[in-house]
């Protein structure tokens, strides 16, 4: 899911880009990274959460993102990453077309547990373009996401 790639190639739990300490994440599929790509200004300009300590270093990975085709959201800190991890609600399933919201999470949680155990994941991703998740709705998203228990730790 990682598009993005850092100068260091450092991995990260932080953001498509966390500032400083060089992290990435993406909360959108790889697949549908062309189909919801637009021109800067467009009414249906996908948004993605960035999250860093560093101002100018937040800024240049706007504007990339930006040059890349969406809007970016500023999540603020690292430790604020958490609100778009994985199992939260601007992960991945908003940007889905899928009319079935927890076939989405079913799938990705699948993924998870495969790379988990070291496993090619068996079930094929799912099939559609995507839809536009705009500035204002990844906001609500970030602003208060549930908390949820993983096998191996709490996800703030």
């Amino acid at each position: 899911m990682s598009w993005f790639a850092d100068p260091f190639g450092k991995p990260s739990a932080y953001g498509p880009w966390s500032a400083r300490s060089s992290s990435r994440r993406s909360t959108i599929s790889d697949h549908h990274i062309p189909s919801l790509a637009r021109p800067a200004g467009a009414a249906d300009r996908t948004a993605l959460p960035i999250a860093g300590d560093d101002a100018q270093a937040k800024a240049s990975a706007a504007d990339l993102i930006g040059r890349l085709g969406f809007d970016t959201v500023d999540a603020g800190s690292p430790a604020e990453g958490w609100r778009f991890e994985p199992q939260t609600a601007p992960y991945a399933v908003p940007y889905s077309a899928d009319p079935d919201p927890d076939a989405v999470r079913a799938f990705w949680a699948e993924v998870g547990e495969a790379l988990r155990s070291g496993t090619m994941p068996q079930t094929p991703p799912p099939v559609d373009a995507g839809v536009p998740l705009h500035t204002a709705q990844l906001r609500t998203l970030l602003a208060d996401p549930p908390r949820k228990l993983t096998a191996d730790r709490v996800v703030a």
